[in-house]
């Protein structure tokens, strides 16, 4: 934690409490940003990374028509979690999971 608030000055936003076989989780604001980190607080967790997105139709959208779709070969769905959050899920080339996660801005 001493990384991210004192070298990088990410303000906690809040701690998400562990449930369901689920860690707990740490959510982080980046400064002047209105991106966030989450750290989820477990030994057994499988590497991945949180995209924050506006909406999971157009990141859909556009990744569909990005040039580098043919070559990726894996479709492209919307689901919603158990937190009733829509998100995307995706392979980078090591396998690891880069989750695009719907988390609208309010105006």
């Amino acid at each position: 934690m001493r990384f991210y608030h004192e070298v990088l000055g990410f303000p906690e936003l809040g701690r998400i409490p562990a449930a369901d076989g689920q860690p707990e989780r740490i959510c982080l604001q980046v400064q002047a940003s209105n991106d966030t980190v989450e750290l989820m607080l477990a030994g057994r967790t499988t590497p991945h990374v949180t995209l924050a997105v506006a909406e999971a139709a157009m990141a859909k959208d556009r990744l569909e028509h990005s040039s580098y779709f043919p070559t990726y070969g894996k479709p492209v769905d919307i689901v919603t979690g158990d937190d009733h959050r829509r998100r995307i899920n995706l392979l980078d080339p090591m396998g690891i999971v880069v989750e695009l996660l719907e988390t609208p801005t309010t105006p």
